[in-house]
């Protein structure tokens, strides 16, 4: 184990140095020329053991590279080699990081978590990956890297139309065949506090799996960019002297905000006098939108001078907490940044803390070493403390703020324990506890010949299954084997148990019963049939980073077992392209590579069957395809760069082992470059299917060519003429948002959206024509409402100037008009403007409160336009209060309850069941008003409007029953009685839907309007009228009233839609089949 050195984080090691090496990025079609200069490594806290010297030696790597053309020259060709101990891609978090002890995963995956410590290493230039070879292909795209030593390396090939990353080359290969693939490209903006521009930024991108660096600098408009550079994960470093460096990971989409430094001085006092040599800590406890605060160990620390004082730099606008500690004496202080004066500064003054100590043993009296005690305070999340017993059992935890804390204790080998701790004292508090002792199970894995087999995950398919404390508590039931093969599972009560091994390549997935205690256990695991083999492309190219998956042979069709049960294990290649499994039982077997490149997959195939202990070799090639280009075009016929092009899988195309695996976590896309172009390379199948997506545009597919058009899509064929997809800008909203003093608001969110402008500019994109709500928000300020008219579906409003105010304050209580008794758990909500036709989005947020249990309620800030509040409440009427002008703090709102409305619901021989009741009021635009009526009926309501409503019933989800539908009156006052009764009698439906598309279909009463709002669509699925549904898929309705019916159907993707009437008579059957012509859905 390697330790680096550290010393203090200065600011002046995080600003990268005036002189970088110039990087490998395209600006323009020519080949890259990049001047390599020597730049001395900058003093740093953190340093990495110095590289060894190059190794020179006499060895070639030739090939050639290849383009969608042919050969292609121009291509910049580099070979680099990762070097253990020192190249960032072959650290562990473990090495670099102190505090991380035991943490194995690459150092990669604590770039993010450990920002600081990542910025410090990138900045000085440490840790990237020994270039040995550089070179650029010839007119024949041929290549030739000389001079290299033994063994193998990573090559880069980089061009202005693509890029290619090949691992695992080793030196002396001839007749490489490189073919250039897509690549990435990284850009965006960088901006400061005040939002503008921020030019001659240094960023520094790094390719994560192989630590290279690439550097660019931002222009005049604060724009970066960076690529075409292979696919790969990206983390991007920026900085500028006199500004905090910033990390981010590449697929971060928003401008980057580079803030000035700040600072915090102060000193540490106790009775007036200043105190040296005191620990003074720094945390950053500012919470994120998801309420997260940031790690615990991102904190910094300083020592106090000789007079007390201590002083951190290079601070952002973030929310800090100091610690001050010095022997049993313990201070505190919060900072806000944002209001912080940074000449001003902060006193800590110790007084004496709380020191808790103890002993903690087991039942027999022995000392528990090693055991883990936490301590979190009360209130004060995240803060915690802890520490671990020493041979003698013993703990120390202090100084301690004077609160009420928790306390956990765990130990591997016995029940966890917790306690709560009162009001601390200063002092020394003494806790001392006894760990009670589980059933132990110790067993060792070894396999067939004796040899331990070590990081083996163990599972109990068969856990204690009684709800008890003590089940609970030693929860989840799983081990990992250690370099000797050894586990430990702890048990609350005797029994047998059975194990299993969690998703094994390398052992057959075999099960071992033990009897719980039992510290002798010996599983012997059996290696069984072995595949393995190398995945190359077209070209014979050795693949690396591809996932290999292993399946059993999906069973015929008609069986019961479902596909996804077939999926053993899967994989990913390593540098040179292997992949092995093993552990299998002799049978039949599906092996499939996949490999995506932008919106293209490829999937190389086989079907094996293996015998007992067979060691199969099976190599797996991708087969080339074809070649498709096409541009992306405004109406205008102006290219769209950042378009997003993605492939509609065929309808039934997925083969069986395939069915219900995701494989992928992200939409597969290829992205239009700055000419609107795109291509999708190595195409399979002879048709495609392609979409088109980019922010404020829509496809117009009557204006698009180069296919057959599609509901939002285009049909291209093999052969056929280049794509041309041609997008209309879609209707938007913009404007400008004030504050109270005419001033622009740089930052307020416009419905769900926040916006940062530096002159307070919005524009908010629409789907279509019609009524849209607008809500502007903003911080301190009252939330400003607007109904906007959208006249066209490219219609552009301009709002002009949104003035935004304090508000008023609202606030009262709400009490029964009756009884005068508090209303608990009331919602009032400011008027919106013409609200009773307006529609919010369910997550939208807007100005309310609810009464607590006294009935009060405070609204802090009410828009001075909203001249009325409504109120509602269980088992009252709603109710609209006017608002007078100005503050309102002793409003008495007293609802009255409706009619006593009682529901009941009989089957079709008049016996109680249980339905969802739909009341609809006639003559009025509201909410759907849905009741679940149980069998024991009748239900009560007292909240409903005096008004005709039209009633309907569903059986919901598994009945059969059809209920007659009502218009029925209810009074302002008084008692009415609804029975709803099932139909036993009625017309038949049998409906066939003939369509490629999978769907979700809605049949209800009446002449229905398509919903207006896309999640209003559930709402009218709970109102289908319910049906079965016979072997070859047509749909059985039956009891249906006479009258007119309306069928909505929607495609699962929500890309289609389609509705129709039907007509239905008194009696008798009619049989339907609908062929829907499909309907774009907007989005």
């Amino acid at each position: 184990m390697h330790k680096w050195r550290r010393s203090a984080l200065i600011l002046g090691v995080l600003t990268l140095l005036g002189t970088l090496a110039v990087p490998y990025f395209l600006k323009s079609e020519d080949a890259p020329t990049p001047r390599r200069t020597s730049t001395p490594r900058k003093s740093t806290g953190l340093v990495l053991p110095p590289p060894a010297p190059r190794a020179e030696g006499s060895l070639r790597i030739q090939g050639i590279v290849h383009g969608d053309q042919g050969p292609l020259a121009g291509v910049r060709i580099s070979a680099t080699r990762s070097e253990a101990h020192q190249t960032l891609s072959e650290l562990t978090c473990e090495e670099v990081l102190p505090h991380r002890r035991g943490d194995r995963h690459g150092f990669a995956d604590c770039f993010f978590t450990e920002p600081a410590t990542t910025l410090e290493l990138l900045l000085s230039r440490q840790g990237e990956a020994p270039l040995y070879a550089e070179t650029v292909t010839d007119t024949d795209g041929r290549f030739t890297l000389e001079q290299l030593p033994e063994g193998p390396f990573t090559l880069w090939a980089l061009g202005p139309r693509g890029a290619r990353l090949q691992p695992g080359v080793v030196a002396g290969t001839q007749g490489l065949q490189l073919r250039l693939e897509e690549g990435v490209f990284l850009e965006g903006t960088v901006i400061d506090e005040d939002l503008a521009a921020l030019p001659q930024v240094q960023v520094m991108a790094v390719h994560q799996g192989f630590t290279r660096f690439f550097d660019v600098e931002t222009d005049a408009d604060g724009r970066y960019r960076i690529g075409p550079l292979p696919v790969g994960d990206y983390a991007l470093a920026f900085t500028k002297d006199g500004w905090i460096p910033d990390l981010k990971d590449s697929v971060f989409a928003e401008p980057v905000k580079l803030l000035r430094p700040h600072r915090i001085v102060g000193r540490v006092m106790r009775q007036g006098t200043p105190v040296p040599h005191a620990t003074v800590q720094l945390r950053d406890i500012t919470f994120n939108e998801r309420g997260i605060a940031p790690p615990l160990l991102s904190s910094k620390q300083e020592t106090t001078d000789a007079q007390g004082r201590f002083t951190f730099e290079a601070l952002s606008l973030r929310l800090f907490r100091l610690e001050a500690t010095q022997g049993e004496h313990h201070g505190r202080a919060e900072v806000p940044m944002w209001t912080h004066d940074s000449k001003q500064e902060v006193l800590l003054s110790l007084s004496p803390g709380a020191m808790l100590e103890g002993t903690v043993k087991d039942e027999a009296g022995a000392a528990i070493e090693g055991a883990l005690v936490q301590l979190q305070e009360r209130g004060l999340k995240p803060r915690y403390v802890k520490t671990t017993t020493d041979a003698t059992g013993h703990y120390r935890l202090g100084p301690l703020a004077l609160a009420p804390h928790e306390l956990e204790l765990t130990s591997p080998r016995h029940f966890p324990t917790s306690e709560s701790v009162a009001e601390l004292s200063p002092g020394t508090k003494r806790l001392d506890f006894t760990l009670r002792t589980p059933l132990w199970v110790d067993g060792v894995l070894v396999d067939e010949a004796g040899s331990p087999v070590p990081d083996m995950h163990i599972t109990v398919d068969n856990p204690p299954s009684e709800d008890t404390d003590d089940t609970l508590l030693l929860a989840p039931y799983e081990a990992v084997s250690d370099e000797q093969g050894r586990f430990h599972l702890n048990f609350p009560t005797p029994g047998p148990f059975l194990l299993k091994l969690l998703d094994e390549p390398r052992f057959r997935m075999e099960e071992l019963q033990i009897q719980a205690p039992d510290t002798q256990v010996r599983w012997v695991l059996k290696r069984g049939a072995a595949v393995s083999g190398g995945v190359f492309d077209e070209l014979d190219t050795p693949l690396s980073g591809l996932r290999v998956r292993l399946s059993t042979e999906p069973p015929e069709e008609g069986t019961t077992n479902s596909p996804e049960q077939g999926v053993l294990s899967e994989t990913w290649t390593d540098a040179q392209g292997h992949y092995a499994f093993g552990g299998m039982k002799p049978g039949q077997y599906v092996l499939e590579a996949l490999h995506d490149s932008g919106a293209v997959e490829r999937f190389a195939t086989r079907h094996l069957e293996l015998r007992e202990r067979q060691e199969a070799h099976v190599d797996l090639r991708l087969e080339a395809g074809w070649t498709l280009s096409g541009t992306v075009v405004d109406n205008q016929g102006q290219p769209l760069s950042g378009a997003d092009v993605f492939i509609e899988p065929p309808q039934d195309s997925t083969p069986p082992w395939r069915v219900g695996y995701r494989h992928h976590t992200v939409e597969l896309l290829t992205r239009t470059r700055e000419d609107g172009r795109f291509t999708l390379r190595n195409l399979s199948s002879r048709d495609v299917e392609l979409r088109v997506k980019k922010q404020s545009f829509r496809l117009a597919p009557h204006l698009s060519t180069g296919g057959e058009i599609g509901l939002d899509s285009l049909h291209a064929h093999e052969g056929g003429p280049p794509v041309r997809f041609v997008m209309s800008r879609q209707a938007r909203i913009h404007g400008r948002v004030v504050g109270p003093d005419g001033k622009p608001l740089t930052r307020f969110r416009v419905m769900r959206e926040v916006v940062e402008h530096p002159r307070g500019e919005f524009s908010l994109d629409v789907v279509a024509a019609g009524a849209r709500p607008v809500i502007f928000q903003a911080e301190d300020l009252a939330p400003v409402f607007r109904q906007v008219e959208v006249p066209h579906d490219a219609g552009v409003v301009d709002l002009g100037e949104v003035r935004m105010s304090a508000g008023r304050k609202v606030a009262g209580r709400v009490l029964d008009a009756e009884t005068s008794a508090p209303v608990e758990s009331a919602l009032l909500v400011p008027d919106l403007e013409h609200s009773d036709s307006v529609r919010l989005h369910p997550y939208t947020t807007w100005t309310q409160a609810y009464t607590n249990k006294d009935g009060r309620f405070i609204i802090a800030r009410v828009d001075e336009h909203s001249a009325t509040l409504n109120i509602r409440a269980h088992g009252y009427l709603s109710k609209k209060l006017t608002l007078a002008p100005g503050s309102q703090e002793d409003l008495t709102v007293r609802m009255e309850k409706g009619a006593r409305v009682e529901l009941s619901v009989l089957d079709a021989k008049g016996r109680p069941t249980s339905a969802t009741v739909f009341l609809d009021r006639e003559g009025a635009e509201s909410f759907p008003y849905s009741i679940e009526v149980p069998a024991e009926g009748p239900f009560v309501v007292r909240d409903l409007a005096p008004g005709t409503y039209r009633v309907n019933a569903s059986a919901g989800e598994g009945g059969l029953e059809s209920y007659h539908s009502q218009r029925i009156q209810i009074p302002a006052s008084g008692g009415v009685s609804i029975t709803v009764k099932a139909r036993s009698e009625g017309a038949t439906l049998e409906l066939r839907v003939n369509s490629p598309l999978l769907f979700t279909l809605a049949l209800v009463s009446g002449e229905d309007p398509w919903p207006k709002q896309g999640y209003d669509l559930s709402s009218l699925r709970e109102r289908s009228l319910p049906h079965e549904v016979g072997k070859e898929g047509t749909m059985t309705f039956r009891n249906l009233p006479a009258g007119k019916l309306t069928l909505f159907l929607i495609t699962n993707d929500w890309r289609g839609s389609y509705r129709e009437l039907i007509d239905i008579p008194e009696t008798g059957t009619v049989v339907r089949d609908v062929t829907p012509k499909w309907q774009a859905v907007r989005q």
